[in-house]
Formats: C-alpha cells, sequence, structure tokens
C-alpha cells in the first residue's frame, strides 16, 4: 500500500516571547551539605520558559516530542478540526531550538507514541481528527498511524489502524500492528480469520509499507537489524516451535530488515527477548509451549534462558531459570539476567529455593558471572559494573552491619572479575543515569539526617560514581528517579516539604522543586520552579528540557489566562 504525505504545518507562536532565567552556580541554602568542591564554579544554567504547554515529554537526546492540550494553548485549533478538544504531538530539536507543530490529534492516555532520532510514529484518532477516515475503511473508530520524518519534515498517514501496542523504530523503518477488525475487517495474514493484529514495517526511505503476514502477541523490540516478537501458531497454520502441535501462542520470530522478511526461531518464549552485538538474542523459553523439561527439574513450569543465533539457527542454553523476565535487561555488550530457584538449585546457598537472584552474562566472553546473592528489585549497568540491591531476608544476613536482616544492600559487580562488592548501604530504588548510579535512601533506617533539616524523616538522593568508585550525598530530600542526568549533572525533583524550605517562592512548601546537582563541583542549583508532568532530558553536552508546573508556581507562565498548565522550559548548562 502505497501511504500519503501530509504537509507538515508550522506551529504559530504567539508574540509573548521566551523568558530567560539566570540563575546563581552556588550551593543552596537549606539544601544539606554536600561535599567540598572538587572543581572550579562553571558558567551559571539559563532555564528558558518557551512558553508552551503540555502533559508531557516524550524521548531522548535531542528530539522531544510534546503532549499539548489544545484546552492548554488558549483553546487553540492545533489539529485544523475546527475544535480545541484535542491534544497535539508538537516536536521541540533541541540542536536547532525549533518547535513544529505536528497537526494531527495525539489519541489515548497513555498515548501510542514512539521517539527515534529521526522518526517519530504515533497513532492518531479518527474521531478526534475531525471524525476523519484516515486509513479509508468506511468508518470513523480506529487508531491510525502517522510517521514524521525530522530530515524532511514531512508527516506521512500509512492509512493503516494500529494496535494498542507501542510501535518500534528502527533505522529508518517503524514495525507496528495492524488490527484486522479495525482495517475493514480484512484478513491480513491469511489465516480465515479478521480477529489479529498483524506484523507491518513502515520504510521512511521509500514510503512503503510491507505486510509480513504475521500475527503479533507481544510487544515488538528492535535491535541492530532486526524485528523481534512473537506470534501464534492457529494464525500461522503450523508447528512454528515443532513440539508436535499448532495451540502454541508466543512463538519468537523477527522480521530482518536485509532479508526483508519472517527469520524463523522455533521457540516459544516468555517475556521480552534481549540482545546484543549483531545477532545475539537471549530468550526465556517457556517449557510449557515447548512441552519439554528443559533445566531437568522433572517438571515444564517454568522458562529456561537460551543464547539464540537466528540465522544459524543455533540455540543453547544458559542453565538459568525463571518463571518470566522480569526487569532482565542489557547493554549492547553484557546482560543481566533475574534467575530463580525454580530449578531446585539454591544459588545463595541460604537452604531454600524461595529466592530471585541476579546473574550477569558476558557474551563477548561467553561466561556466567553469578555472585550467589538474593535480590527483589531492579538492576542497572554503569560504566565498568553492575549495580543491584542484595536482599538481607533472601539472603539470611546482616550486609550493613545495622543489626537486622530487613534491608535492601547496595552492591557493584565488576563486570570484568565478577567480583561482587559490598558497598554497605542500605537503599529503597536504584538507576543508571548519565554515567551514574543514582539510588535514594532513607534517613530512619540509619538515623542520620543526610539532607541536615533537623530531622531523619527524608529520602534523600545518593550517586556512585563508577570510575572513582565513591558515593556522594547530594543533600536533597527527593523522591523517585531524577528528573534527568548526563556525565556533569543530575536534575531532581527536590520536595519543599522534606527540605523545610519554600525553595520556589511561592509561599508554601507543598511543591517538589527542580534542583541541579553538579557532580564536578558538587553543588546544588536550586532552579526555583515547581516539578510537573513526566520527561525531562539532558544532552551530554548541557542542554535539556523539563516542564514546570503552573500550579506548584502559582503562575501563568504560557500567557493562556489561567495557571493549570505544565510548560515547556529550556535549560543550558554550558
Amino acid at each position: 500500500m502505497q501511504p500519503s504525505p501530509v504537509e507538515t504545518l508550522g506551529y504559530v507562536r504567539r508574540s509573548v516571547g521566551p523568558r530567560c532565567f539566570f540563575l546563581p552556580c552556588c550551593l543552596l541554602c537549606g539544601l544539606g551539605a554536600c561535599s567540598e568542591s572538587s572543581g572550579g564554579s562553571r558558567p551559571a544554567p539559563v532555564l528558558t520558559n518557551l512558553e508552551i504547554s503540555a502533559t508531557a515529554l516524550h524521548g531522548r537526546g535531542e528530539l522531544w516530542a510534546l503532549e499539548v492540550p489544545e484546552s492548554g494553548e488558549g483553546s487553540m485549533d492545533l489539529n485544523g478540526d475546527g475544535d480545541a478538544d484535542d491534544s497535539v504531538p508538537l516536536l521541540y530539536d533541541l540542536s536547532d531550538g525549533s518547535l513544529t507543530n505536528l497537526s494531527l490529534a495525539l489519541g489515548m492516555f497513555p498515548p501510542i507514541l514512539k521517539v527515534g532520532e529521526v522518526l517519530v510514529a504515533w497513532g492518531v484518532p479518527e474521531v478526534d481528527q475531525g471524525s476523519s477516515d484516515l486509513n479509508g475503511d468506511g468508518d470513523v473508530d480506529d487508531l491510525v498511524l502517522h510517521v514524521h520524518d525530522v530530515r524532511s519534515g514531512v508527516t506521512t498517514n500509512t492509512q493503516l489502524a494500529l494496535a494498542l501496542l507501542q510501535p518500534a523504530i528502527g533505522v529508518g523503518v517503524v514495525a507496528f500492528a495492524v488490527p484486522e477488525s479495525a482495517q475493514g475487517g480484512a484478513d491480513l495474514d491469511g489465516d480465515g480469520t479478521t480477529n489479529g493484529s498483524v506484523l507491518h514495517v513502515y520504510d521512511s526511505r521509500t514510503l512503503v509499507t510491507t505486510n509480513a503476514m504475521r500475527n503479533v502477541t507481544s510487544e515488538i523490540t528492535f535491535h541492530d537489524h532486526a524485528f523481534g516478537f512473537t506470534t501464534d501458531e492457529p494464525s500461522a497454520g503450523m508447528d512454528l516451535n515443532r513440539d508436535g502441535d499448532e495451540t502454541d501462542r508466543h512463538v519468537f520470530e523477527m522480521y530482518d530488515l536485509p532479508l526483508g522478511g519472517i527469520e524463523q526461531v522455533t521457540l516459544a518464549i516468555r517475556g521480552m527477548p534481549l540482545a546484543v552485538n549483531a545477532d545475539d538474542w537471549f530468550l526465556l523459553v517457556d517449557e510449557d509451549e515447548m512441552g519439554s523439561d528443559l533445566n531437568g527439574d522433572l517438571d515444564t513450569n517454568e522458562g529456561v534462558i537460551h543464547e539464540v543465533h537466528p540465522h544459524q539457527h543455533t540455540f543453547q542454553s544458559l542453565g538459568l531459570s525463571s518463571l518470566g523476565s522480569f526487569s532482565s535487561t542489557a547493554d549492547g555488550a553484557d546482560l543481566a539476567f533475574h534467575v530463580q530457584e525454580v530449578d531446585g538449585f539454591d544459588r545463595n546457598g541460604d537452604g531454600d529455593f524461595q529466592d530471585l537472584l541476579v546473574v550477569q552474562y558476558s557474551s563477548a566472553r561467553a561466561e556466567l558471572l553469578d555472585p550467589g546473592l538474593a535480590t527483589r528489585s531492579a538492576f542497572a549497568f554503569v560504566e565498568g559494573s553492575l549495580g543491584f540491591l542484595v536482599d538481607e531476608s533472601g539472603q539470611g544476613q546482616d550486609l550493613n552491619d545495622d543489626g537486622d536482616q530487613d534491608d535492601d544492600v547496595l552492591h557493584v559487580l565488576d563486570r570484568s572479575s565478577g567480583t561482587a562488592v559490598d558497598v554497605g548501604l542500605d537503599a529503597l530504588a536504584l538507576r543508571s543515569t548519565g554515567g551514574w548510579l543514582v539510588f535514594w535512601r532513607w534517613e530512619g533506617s540509619a538515623g542520620e539526617d543526610w539532607n541536615d533539616d533537623g530531622d531523619q524523616d527524608d529520602v534523600v538522593t545518593f550517586y556512585w560514581d563508577p570510575l572513582l568508585r565513591l558515593t556522594t550525598n547530594t543533600g536533597l530530600a527527593s523522591v523517585g528517579s531524577p528528573a534527568a542526568a548526563s556525565a556533569g549533572w543530575i536534575l531532581l525533583a527536590a520536595h519543599e516539604f522534606g527540605e523545610q524550605d519554600d525553595l520556589n517562592s511561592d509561599g508554601d512548601t507543598n511543591d517538589e522543586v527542580y534542583v541541579l546537582h553538579d557532580v564536578v563541583t558538587r553543588q546544588n542549583t536550586n532552579l526555583g520552579v515547581a516539578v510537573s508532568a513526566p520527561g525531562a532530558g539532558l544532552t551530554s553536552d548541557g542542554r535539556g528540557v523539563l516542564l514546570v508546573s503552573e500550579v506548584g508556581q502559582g503562575a501563568d507562565l504560557n500567557g493562556d489566562g489561567d495557571e493549570l498548565d505544565s510548560v515547556l522550559h529550556r535549560l543550558d548548562l554550558l
């Protein structure tokens, strides 16, 4: 099917220009004592109000998509359908400061929206686009995939309905699932039914969409040159995993871009696949759907991790079992798996088979690094190390020497030697971002006042430096993931109540306020604006985007006459 290009309309800015705020680069009084400066002062950050409302930000690096409600822009009709009831995607490009209205509705909550390096793919609800039949099936009930190419500035209507699955973006291509019932009841995979969602691949270079003729039963994952997904045997009409039946629902396959078609793998899986290098996939193979005991525990109740080379049609068990993929992750060269003792192997030697453990695998060396440590939370790669929290109760040990076994204690595994080091600090959660291992600690568990506010009631943000192997207390009461981070900065949401200070000078202490932590000087700079909806980002060279809450700020930041919006700001650090 040949899509129809739709020219992109430029966004018309109001006459009111952006406001800039130059912020002092000093340690904010009341935000707690930090380490002595390890470097000289840096130029003052500049925060610029771009006066555009948005309910959320999506993206990474320099390209960001905003969910812009027409009601928040003075009831302006941004998609040209004659009303002001819609949400519309706008693109903000940090590289040149351009703001582009994609002029089409953005439906759903959360929306079906994916941002790549040069492509943006999203579902346009026909009913919100002036009740237009965008896929030509005779009704206006569908969500239809559109793709915007930043290079050409053109938005293309694929004329195909979009299932309620996020599309996946590869190098110049988008893979997505088309619900047959929403595409005029067409049998797109040739199975004689119209109740499936069939894989399609759109090529931005040719504007052509290819039907892969496979029903999709999972999220779609892109790696290197292929899209991974699962399909079901009944729709394919064949025994895809060669277990003697045609009843399995989650058989792994790939759409290979150089091949231009499906690469079969013959394994039914659980959860999400992982991949490293060019063609190394790691699948949690489902014993039940395979009809085989793959780990020798005399049942078929779990999944077993296999390393798979699809083009060589080879696979090998890693001897690791789990009921699901949980938060297993990969970073391009190494992988970390959540492993369970469901195979009857006591990996941490505590006398039971009830634990969830972390195991690292280096595909380059084909080596498992198993420290034998129980965990119950996510883990994260940083330069040279894998950070994770060890569950004292699961391990049966007091790992931070506080006299109990109730904590989750930070450990780092050296990715070369496989040696796990106990950092000795309890934590609530952790995340790898900007090259740092950021984690959160409750003062009450340690009996410490880490942000110097006179109490021990706060959750305070710390981070671990993988090069210096040192931990720094930011001195900030802030809960949850950092808003954003880069190699030199961590953008955090400080709690005024926890800091016992009105950080944005609005007369109360009920807000979360953006505070910038400089990892070079170890100073905190209060940006003085209230945290709003999800989504913020920093580039490696010191540019960023964030949303500011008018409600929290007590001000009309986008000039539409109310104080109800979240408003886009640009941050320049260097």
